[in-house]
């Protein structure tokens, strides 16, 4: 009674099943597996019974079987069939209880539908990110127009001087047919540039130098966002290259500079940064999403109106905004999340309001080696036995930078609160070899530490650690005299072991 229920079962389940013996010959089949089998035999008016075992050897089932039987590895092929339609085919090995073949059980699953929903969700995802290339072109046109009226200007006003001036026949006024060329070169390179990012077409991905694409759309950048925001750039010089398609990158950087321009109704600054990082293992069991190695940062910060807490853990969703509806979509930051994360990249973002916001996006370098620089650090004594005051506000980091610490043989102390460490520093600070504290913290920040600290004893070593990168901490967020020494988040353990020892031996 129980195999037959059991055979009832299977005989009605919404799956190809059969069961071939140790010489491929099938000893069972179901319902559904002969529905779908049919697809497979050109003659479909004889009896699939009687004809199975004979054509099923001309299939790809039976090479899926017969794979499985040969190597003893559980096979997975997807196939197409008449119609367009399309089949997955498992198959794995059958064995007793003294673990002998008795023969291949194989799967045969109908996922056309899925497939079609996948098709349709490519399709979906061309037509969001072609959507959001159009939505920040109409937001080039004001800046870009203003461009070609400066160019136009010129060729007509050096034209219409050539046809004015007078001038001996046959002579032609180089000078001002040389200034005619240069504006129609500009022009030209300006359409370059508008074609690269509103192509329709399929990926390029390509080795390019950030740096290089970075400036050579700068003047776009600078028609996007407009006069009354001032543009800056801090470069690594030998930067390390990625691979990435042009377009997308250049729609990560409008897409940041939308964003940055919005959050400075009343003009402002914009400074985009490269730089060469490193990333250990250390930082990446931290950091499960993140495999470590070379990467490359791109640097997006503004001193901009900022955002609270509960809005950044929002910002990267579809759709979320805080802007008016006829402002935006809420689509511009979450396709800069997608990009990055196609190209095993990954994104942070640090903010404060009223202060500003930075995007810090991470993309594996192409370097199939560590970095040099990094292997000299690694040779370095990193290690130490002095005394270090940490003052970080987010609980889980200062457990992590307190473990790596520990690791590099300092003796911590890391008070929970920026008024726990003012109450440290005030009454043992001639104990403290190093203040290593956090820049942006709510109520005390690291700048009230500093002034604390140095009030004491103007000589205490310090370490700044922020998520801003060093030109945003120094103009915005600092005021000491003192230029201090600086590491920016992420950093390793050996970053940060040699940072410190830096700053404890200067």
């Amino acid at each position: 009674m129980k195999m037959e229920s059991n055979e009832l079962i299977l005989q009605n389940i919404n799956v190809g099943i059969i069961f071939y013996d140790s010489d491929l010959k099938i000893n069972w089949l179901n319902v559904k597996a002969e529905e779908l089998i049919n697809q497979f035999l050109e003659n479909k008016d004889d009896s699939l019974k009687n004809n199975v075992s004979k054509t099923i050897l001309e299939t790809d089932l039976f090479t899926n079987a017969a794979t499985t039987l040969e190597t003893g590895i559980e096979q997975e092929d997807e196939i197409i069939v008449k119609d367009n339609d399309h089949k997955l085919i498992k198959s794995r090995l059958i064995k007793n209880g003294d673990n002998k073949i008795k023969g291949v059980i194989q799967t045969i699953y109908d996922i056309t539908a899925l497939k079609k929903l996948e098709k349709e969700k490519e399709k979906l995802n061309e037509q969001f990110i072609q959507a959001q290339k159009m939505e920040s072109i109409g937001r080039l046109a004001g800046g870009i127009s203003h461009d070609f009226r400066n160019i136009l200007t010129a060729i007509i006003g050096l034209s219409d001087l050539i046809l004015i001036e007078e001038y001996p026949k046959g002579e032609i006024k180089k000078p001002y047919v040389r200034e005619i060329r240069k504006a129609a070169e500009r022009a030209t390179e300006l359409i370059k540039q508008l074609l690269i990012f509103s192509r329709k077409e399929s990926l390029q991905d390509q080795i390019i130098n950030p740096n290089k694409l970075i400036l050579n759309n700068k003047k776009m950048i600078q028609s996007l966002i407009g006069e009354d925001i001032i543009l800056e750039t801090n470069l690594e010089h030998d930067i390390n290259k990625i691979n990435i398609d042009k377009g997308q990158l250049i729609q990560i950087l409008m897409n940041l500079m939308v964003n940055a321009h919005d959050a400075m109704p009343n003009g402002g600054k914009i400074l985009i940064e490269t730089k060469n990082i490193y990333l250990d293992n250390n930082y990446a069991k931290q950091h499960p999403e993140i495999l470590p190695g070379d990467y490359v940062a791109i640097v997006v910060s503004d001193n901009g109106i900022g955002m609270d807490e509960q809005t950044k853990q929002k910002i990267f969703e579809p759709f979320f905004t805080t802007k008016k509806p006829d402002k935006g979509t809420g689509l511009g930051l979450s396709t800069v999340f997608g990009i990055v994360k196609h190209y095993n990249g990954f994104i942070n973002v640090y903010s404060e309001i009223n202060k500003g916001t930075t995007f810090k996006i991470y993309f594996p370098s192409t370097l199939k080696t560590p970095n040099k620089e990094h292997r000299k650090q690694n040779k370095r004594d990193i290690y130490g036995t002095e005394n270090i005051l940490l003052v970080e506000d987010d609980k889980d980091l200062r457990n992590m930078i307190e473990k790596m610490l520990r690791a590099l043989g300092y003796s911590v102390t890391s008070p929970e609160s920026g008024s726990d460490a003012l109450s440290i520093i005030e009454n043992n600070l001639n104990k403290i070899d190093l203040i290593l504290t956090d820049v942006i913290m709510p109520g005390i920040s690291g700048n009230d530490i500093v002034k604390c600290a140095q009030k004491i004893n103007p000589k205490i070593k310090v370490l700044l650690i922020s998520g801003y990168t060093e030109n945003i901490i120094r103009n915005v967020h600092i005021n000491s005299d003192i230029k201090l020494p600086f590491i920016s988040k992420p950093f390793s353990a050996i970053d940060l072991g040699y940072k410190i020892r830096e700053v404890l031996n200067s």
